[in-house]
């Protein structure tokens, strides 16, 4: 149904993700299609080349998705559209299994476990000493044994790339990041999150450390964690 103050996007339906950036939306169709549009009123056209998306994810202009093959494809939003006329292919990865996009790197999780990202040059590296990941946010991983693992935004910062979250007691379940906040769900179902003050909700103070946050009610039921709300 129509709700006031909002409107239906034209030329979108069987919506199965939603992926927001700056000033565009993409939607991940059933058939895996992907559609982009501009948040000022466009209809919602398909992006060339991800027929077989699996995934979909946006930051500021940029917006990558995942394909069935394991194969990634990115683009950036021009200044008056919602999507560039061609996808660029990752050929360096071809087994994707999850994306992550962060303000200086984006990465993604191998299906051997091992994470590789990449700047916006598209130069790739690989982030060593995580064991098993099985989950990204961001700059930081959650591990098999449920730790979380965070390393620097920059190839040129990477001496010691992993450190270990301290604070967060207990195994985590899933991560979420949304710019410099990142958020994890521990299996009791609490919500613990750090990052910068400009990212944080106005009523928290920066936390270097993680501390606890309210979650939706539904949170201990799921491992399903979003920190769009930020």
């Amino acid at each position: 149904p129509d709700v006031p103050g909002r409107r239906r996007v034209e030329g979108v339906a069987a919506a199965q993700e939603l992926a927001v950036g700056r000033a565009h939306a993409c939607a991940r169709t059933e058939s895996g299609a992907v559609l982009c549009w501009d948040l000022a009123g466009a209809p919602g056209r398909a992006v060339p080349e991800t027929g077989d998306a699996t995934a979909v994810h946006a930051l500021g202009d940029r917006t990558c998705v995942l394909h069935r093959s394991g194969g990634v494809s990115c683009w950036s939003r021009k200044a008056s559209q919602a999507m560039a006329a061609t996808p660029t292919t990752l050929p360096w990865l071809t087994d994707a299994v999850e994306l992550s996009l962060g303000e200086q790197q984006d990465c993604a999780r191998r299906r051997a476990g091992e994470v590789l990202c990449w700047d916006a040059p598209l130069h790739p590296w690989r982030v060593d000493g995580l064991a098993a990941v099985r989950g990204l946010a961001g700059s930081c991983a959650v591990q098999e044994d449920g730790v979380v693992a965070c390393w620097c935004d920059a190839p040129g910062r990477l001496s010691d790339p992993l450190t270990a979250v301290e604070g967060l007691a207990g195994p985590v379940r899933a991560l979420a990041s949304s710019r410099d906040l990142v958020c994890g769900l521990r299996a009791g179902g609490e919500m613990m999150c750090w990052g910068d003050a400009w990212a944080m909700p106005h009523d928290v103070a920066p936390m270097a450390r993680p501390q606890a946050m309210a979650a939706p009610a539904s949170s201990a039921d799921g491992a399903v964690l979003d920190a769009s709300f930020v």
